[in-house]
């Protein structure tokens, strides 16, 4: 729900308060020394959004990567929320806890969410069906938020 907020006096919009995050993006991002990403992807038997192996460098310049990293990553937009995508994300991977016990013993891995969002107190909920996706990964939650004023735009 969103509020809007007005002055006493006069009918000048002065802001909306509440409401969903604007844009999300949810990854599943596993990191390792000696990662091949041909081999996690033959391991998990889905293609990633991004990889790279060690020493990667995206311009000449750039510090080269120090771990390989192999990626997953499903972006929305309001009237959806992150719990939606995260539930999208973890739907495409295996579910058995062997899976996820081999995989976090031989790799960092990590399930990552960005919200970006304008406005004020914007929001969003984890539904119970999607905490329970993420607890059977035995994996946590990082989140990033990133917050605008309402003139900026954001990415």
């Amino acid at each position: 729900m969103t509020d809007k907020v007005v002055p006493i006096r006069g009918n000048e919009l002065r802001a909306e308060v509440g409401g969903p995050v604007d844009e999300f993006r949810v990854t599943l991002a596993i990191y390792g020394e000696t990662l091949d990403p041909r081999d996690i992807t033959k391991l998990v038997g889905l293609e990633p959004t991004q990889s790279h192996m060690k020493g990667f460098q995206r311009r000449p310049a750039s510090v080269p990567a120090p771990t390989g990293g192999w990626f997953l990553t499903v972006e929305g937009h309001a009237p959806a929320s992150p719990s939606d995508a995260i539930e999208s994300l973890l739907r495409r991977l295996p579910v058995e806890k062997e899976f996820w016990e081999s995989l976090t013993s031989s790799y960092e891995v990590q399930l990552r969410v960005a919200m970006h969002t304008s406005g004020m107190n914007r929001g969003f909920e984890i539904t119970p069906a999607a905490a329970d996706r993420v607890a059977a990964t035995g994996i946590g939650l990082d989140f990033d938020l990133y917050f605008y004023g309402e003139d900026d735009h954001h990415v």
